[in-house]
C-alpha cells in the first residue's frame, strides 16, 4: 500500500488531483474538501473518513477503495468507477453519481438524501439500511441489490428503474405509485403494502439501457 508523506496542511486549497495516478493511496481522515479529482486512479485507496464535500470526481477510478464514514455530500462522481467499494456510513446527500459504477459495492446505513443516482450501476449492491429519501434513481440499474433492513425510500424516484431480482421485503415507505413506475420482475421480492394497495407487478415493455461499465 502506498502512504502518503505529504502534510495535509501544506495543500493548496482547492487539492488539485487531475488524472493522477495513486492506486493503493493512503489518504484516510484528510480533508479533501471541493478537490479536484477528475479522472484519477484511485483504485483501492484508502480514505475512510475523509472530507470530500463538493469534490470533483468525475470519471474517477474508485473501485475497491475504502470510503466508509467518508463525507461526499454534494461531490461530483458522474462516470465514476465505484465498483466493490465500502461505502458503508458514507454522506452522499445530495451527491451526483449519474452514471456511475456502483455495482457489488457496500453501500450500509450510507445517505443517499437527493442524491442523483439516474442510469447508475447498483446491481448486486447492498443498500441495507440506506437513505435514499427523494434520491433519483430513474432508469438506474438495481437488479439482485439488497435493499432490506429499512431502506428509506421516501419520494425517490424509481421510474424505469430495474429491479429485477432486488429485495425490497423490508424496505419501509415504498408506495404502489413507486412500484408502478419501475421495472420488476416475478422474482422481485416486495413488501407486504398496506391495505388498499395491490401488489400486482407492472413488467417493463421498453428495452433498458445498457447499464454503464
Amino acid at each position: 500500500m502506498v502512504r502518503a508523506t505529504f502534510n495535509s496542511q501544506s495543500f493548496q486549497r482547492p487539492l488539485n488531483l487531475f488524472r493522477v495516478d495513486l492506486p493503493q493511496i493512503w489518504l484516510a481522515g484528510m480533508n479533501m474538501r471541493r478537490a479536484s479529482v477528475r479522472l484519477a486512479n484511485l483504485q483501492g485507496a484508502s480514505l475512510q473518513g475523509a472530507n470530500l464535500q463538493g469534490a470533483y470526481l468525475i470519471g474517477a477510478n474508485l473501485q475497491g477503495a475504502k470510503l466508509f464514514y467518508t463525507n461526499l455530500q454534494e461531490a461530483h462522481l458522474t462516470r465514476a468507477n465505484l465498483q466493490g467499494t465500502d461505502l458503508r456510513g458514507a454522506n452522499l446527500q445530495g451527491a451526483d453519481l449519474g452514471f456511475a459504477n456502483l455495482q457489488r459495492a457496500d453501500l450500509l446505513f450510507a445517505n443517499f438524501q437527493g442524491a442523483k443516482l439516474q442510469a447508475a450501476n447498483l446491481q448486486g449492491a447492498y443498500l441495507i439500511g440506506a437513505n435514499l429519501r427523494g434520491a433519483n434513481l430513474y432508469n438506474a440499474f438495481l437488479q439482485g441489490a439488497d435493499l432490506q433492513g429499512g431502506t428509506d425510500l421516501q419520494g425517490a424516484d424509481l421510474s424505469k428503474a430495474n429491479l429485477t431480482g432486488a429485495n425490497l421485503a423490508t424496505a419501509s415507505n415504498l408506495t404502489q405509485d413507486q412500484v408502478n413506475t419501475a421495472c420488476v420482475g416475478e422474482n422481485t421480492n416486495l413488501p407486504i403494502l398496506p391495505e388498499g394497495l395491490t401488489r400486482s407487478l407492472r413488467l417493463c415493455h421498453y428495452p433498458p439501457p445498457f447499464p454503464p461499465h
